[in-house]
């Protein structure tokens, strides 16, 4: 006691304090062994419960609705076969694609049943194949996906789309022939197949699409006739086949289309002569007749001129021959007339009455003879080349 309190007095503390310091030094000398002449701490063990995995449930599974999950399987299906960048981030198995909150980028569900009406990824960086479960998306009326690098074929399953209105796949690779189921859509008012690679020759079922407007099959690889049964799409006011490897004639039928605006059938290998069929097409708006670069023979049928709507009428570059046909001169909203390089011969006056012409060619056939003194009277005329 005297050495503690010498201690005490030393250090300046109280006796209270130093028995505190005390049980302080005995805690730790029961925490520590002495072992060889040293000390070693005495470590505790913890045992760390590792949580079980934890398993989010993929969302189409927890959607009551048949339909509706059909369409998240349908998607999710599809992002299998879809690859790219950003679209696709949020295309995930734990959330419910939804127009509101929108994860899903590109789709878009009827604010009503949730189901799936539009799937819009065009222009979006993204390659692979289309998924035939899109076939599956059955309230489906949109379906873009153009300006990518998609490959392989077009799955015949699209077909079973009956509600769909359009489906524009062009600006892809897409290969392979265009399925004739197709022609089931009957409610598809545009189709645009353009700049594929795309193969095989034009399925008539597409003569079934009863409520289409616009058909674009340009720029790709396809053979074979054009089917007479396009000439079935009354209501089309669009029709080009342009850039393709088509032969054989131009179907008559296709006269039937009364309200057509704009046919092009360029740079094909169409043969037999133009139709005079072709003289039915009564639009009400301004009509475009394209039928360059092909190998087309005879004359141009004079009930061309009962078009009274035809505006550019494109003939170049073929072997028409015979006379211009006089009937043409009834053509007053006709503003470019291009019959150059064929094997035509001669100028009716007729085509003085022309007023609203301002581009006429006719280099590069066999014309003899004078020029009509009539052609002066075309005032807004501004290139003319006629040998």
């Amino acid at each position: 006691m005297r050495a503690i309190e010498r201690i005490r007095t030393k250090l300046g503390i109280t006796l209270s304090a130093l028995i505190v310091l005390s049980i302080a030094l005995a805690i730790t000398a029961l925490m520590m062994s002495v072992s060889g002449g040293g000390i070693t701490p005495i470590t505790a063990q913890v045992q760390v419960q590792v949580p079980p995995p934890v398993t989010v449930p993929d969302v189409c599974t927890t959607l009551r609705q048949p339909g509706i999950r059909a369409d998240c399987n349908a998607l999710i299906a599809a992002k299998d076969t879809l690859r790219g960048t950003a679209p696709l981030a949020g295309w995930v198995t734990t959330t419910r694609p939804s127009q509101y909150a929108n994860p899903w980028q590109g789709i878009r569900l009827n604010a009503d049943s949730s189901r799936v009406t539009e799937v819009q990824l065009q222009s979006a960086g993204l390659n692979g194949n289309i998924h035939p479960a899109l076939g599956n998306l059955s309230e489906l009326q949109w379906l873009w996906l153009y300006d990518n690098a998609l490959t392989g074929a077009i799955p015949p399953e699209l077909g079973n789309l009956t509600k769909l209105t359009q489906l524009h796949l062009y600006n892809n690779a897409l290969t392979g022939t265009i399925p004739p189921a197709l022609g089931n859509l009957t409610k598809l008012t545009d189709l645009s197949l353009t700049n594929n690679k795309l193969s095989g020759a034009i399925p008539p079922a597409l003569g079934n699409l009863i409520s289409m407007r616009q058909l674009g099959l340009i720029n790709n690889q396809l053979t074979g006739t054009i089917p007479p049964a396009l000439g079935n799409l009354t209501g089309m006011v669009g029709l080009n086949l342009s850039n393709n490897q088509l032969s054989g004639a131009i179907p008559p039928e296709l006269g039937n289309i009364s309200g057509l605006e704009k046919l092009y059938l360029t740079n094909n290998q169409l043969t037999g002569s133009i139709p005079p069929e072709l003289g039915n097409i009564s639009p009400t708006r301004p009509f475009w007749l394209y039928l360059h670069n092909n190998q087309l023979t005879g004359a141009i049928p004079p009930e061309l001129g009962n078009i009274s709507n035809l505006q550019r009428l494109i003939l170049h570059s073929n072997t028409l021959t015979g006379p211009i046909p006089p009937e043409l001169g009834n053509l007053t909203n006709l503003r470019i007339l291009d019959l150059n390089k064929n094997q035509l011969t001669g100028i009716p006056p007729e085509l003085g009455n022309l007023s609203s012409l301002t581009h006429l060619y006719l280099y590069s056939n066999r014309l003899t003879g004078t020029i009509p003194t009539q052609l002066g009277n075309l005032s807004p005329l501004r290139l003319r080349r006629l040998y």
